[in-house]
């Protein structure tokens, strides 16, 4: 047990550290198979104040900046 607290803090403590460094990266998300889910499964997207809402819009007030789009 306490092999897994130390490790647990010694990972946050790396995270603070490593956190401005990480700040220059993007923040994204595969949206790929998101029309998939839509169309054949019926898929809704609410958010936390419980509406209705779009993928994007849920994931835009999370923080993404990029976006990853195949052909499917």
């Amino acid at each position: 047990m306490f092999l897994k607290t130390a490790l647990l803090f010694a990972g946050a403590c790396v995270a603070g550290v490593l956190n401005t460094a990480t700040a220059a990266l993007a923040n994204g998300h595969d949206l790929s198979s998101v029309s998939i889910m839509e169309t054949a499964e019926g898929a809704k997207w609410i958010s936390t104040s419980g509406n209705i809402t779009t993928i994007e819009t849920i994931f835009s007030e999370g923080g993404m900046d990029a976006v990853r789009l195949r052909k499917t």
